[in-house]
């Protein structure tokens, strides 16, 4: 589960943003990461 979420970011990290959707998708991905993360350190 970890890997799957530590590719997940790092994907996220290489993406280039080139336009003010991008700029909203990566934003939307990046916070779904995030909850997805708390919600594993809630389990563990």
């Amino acid at each position: 589960m970890f890997n799957d979420l530590e590719s997940k970011l790092q994907s996220l990290l290489e993406r280039n943003i080139t336009s003010v959707s991008e700029l909203e998708s990566w934003l939307s991905e990046e916070l779904r990461l995030n909850a997805e993360i708390q919600k594993l350190r809630l389990t563990f």
